[in-house]
């Protein structure tokens, strides 16, 4: 339906053009041949009727062309071809079968199937040769074996005028719809272009944004990794000391501390490997139920909680999401834990996991709401940072939030925390895939 309502625009306007083509073509020839009638006229060469049929032919013309200029162009259209048959008629009622005027039976023959269609072309043209030889016929007095002959002469040239021009209109409705075709291969191929340049600009934005990711994260973990270094070294200066001055209960105090430095070097590579290892494939992604889920990583930290007295509240009707079943309970157990671990001396602690909406492109908006000390405004990003710690005396290794952040993403989702402040509480949002077509259950896939 809509390539046929293109194509009949398209009709229309080819329509449109040519008439106004065509009325030009006409005014331009008509009036300066009313004025040369009207000279001959005022010398008395023509008489008043023929200044009164040219001005007749004028006057229609004249205004089909006024009113084509501004977006009136049908009546032209039907007035042009009828001019041309209305001469034709008065050469055959005045001069009979064998005269000049059969011209414009051809001309109106030629603009109906070029103004108004091949059928209406064919109506002209049948009338024009029933018309042209019963009038001309009987202007001459013709026999009926002479007007049958004559008839099929005429006959015969009008049909070959309708022909040529039927032929040319199909010639250029073909090449027309090459044209359209080709246009449509070209507007499709700028298309995919525009489409891959997109793609490819996306791609470079988001390779920017990971290359500065990286430069970050690099700047952070080298920065903690030189602390148990220059600890180290600091040691080892002492232990010379101690060695050459025979102190050996120092030397044994230096060991030990350069043990201690060691072992959090240690600890802090094996938190990276394991930072590295969350694009990995655990679980093959599937369709999974968030509520167990939640279950599962509550589970896991049941202890701390009931140790803490935190009431757990979880929403019904959590959606279906799709991913890393394993990875996944692994980033809501430490969205949890760290609920737990930061209530402070909230009295009445609870916990709230829950979703609240669905975003535009139809992933679900998850949340685990707290009521414990909050966060500073200024420091809702660098939570997610390797080794990151608001409060240096607190207990864990400050990788938690950071391999949350690396799971939520690697799954095409995005994480960002909200808090009013100290002592108000704090929400972790996060989005996850939903389930669809391009998820098919069982597939496996690496989530990096």
């Amino acid at each position: 339906m809509l390539f046929q309502r293109l194509a009949s625009r398209e009709e229309e306007t080819r329509r449109q053009y040519l008439t106004k083509r065509v009325l030009t073509l006409m005014v331009s020839v008509l009036f300066p041949f009313t004025g040369v009638i009207l000279v001959g006229w005022s010398a008395g060469l023509f008489s008043g009727g023929d200044v009164t049929i040219v001005l007749l032919l004028d006057g229609p013309i004249a205004i089909c062309w006024w009113l084509a200029q501004r977006g009136h162009w049908r009546w032209g259209s039907y007035v042009a071809p009828a001019l041309m048959f209305v001469l034709g008629l008065f050469g055959s009622s005045s001069g009979g079968l064998a005269n000049v005027f059969i011209l414009f039976y051809a001309l109106a023959i030629l603009l109906s199937g070029m103004l108004l269609g091949n059928r209406l072309q064919w109506f002209v043209l049948a009338t024009a040769l029933v018309v042209h030889v019963g009038v001309g016929g009987v202007r001459d007095q013709q026999s009926w074996q002479g007007m049958l002959a004559i008839g099929v002469t005429i006959g015969g040239a009008f049909i070959g005028v309708a022909l040529v021009q039927w032929f040319s209109t199909t010639q250029l409705q073909r090449a027309l719809g090459q044209a359209r075709a080709a246009a449509a291969d070209l507007q499709a191929d700028v298309t995919e272009r525009k489409q891959a340049e997109a793609e490819r600009e996306r791609l470079i934005a988001e390779l920017a944004a990971k290359n500065a990711e990286l430069v970050r994260f690099t700047s952070i973990v080298s920065h903690d990794l030189k602390s148990p270094l220059i600890t180290i070294r600091g040691f080892l200066g002492f232990l010379e000391k101690d060695m050459l001055a025979g102190h050996g209960e120092e030397v044994r105090q230096d060991i030990a501390s350069m043990f201690q430095a060691t072992d959090k070097l240690q600890w802090m590579v094996d938190e990276l490997l394991k930072l590295s290892r969350v694009g990995r494939l655990t679980d093959a992604p599937r369709k999974v139920p968030f509520e167990e889920i939640v279950r599962e990583a509550v589970g896991l930290v049941s202890g701390r909680i009931a140790a803490r007295g935190v009431q757990v509240d979880i929403a019904k009707e959590l959606p279906v999401v799709y991913g890393d079943r394993g990875r996944l309970v692994e980033a809501v157990q430490n969205l949890v834990d760290n609920a737990v671990k930061f209530m402070g001396d909230q009295p009445t602690p609870r916990i709230e996991i829950g979703v609240q909406s669905a975003t535009g492109n139809g992933k679900p908006v998850l949340f685990v709401h707290d009521n414990g000390i909050g966060i500073d405004p200024q420091h809702r990003e660098r939570i997610f940072d390797p080794f990151a710690k608001l409060d240096s005396k607190s207990e864990g290794t400050g990788i938690g939030l950071a391999l949350v952040k690396r799971i939520i993403e690697v799954h095409g989702g995005r994480i960002w925390v909200g808090s009013e402040g100290a002592k108000k509480g704090t929400t972790f949002y996060f989005t996850l895939p939903a389930p669809d077509a391009s998820h098919p259950t069982g597939e496996k896939r690496r989530t990096e």
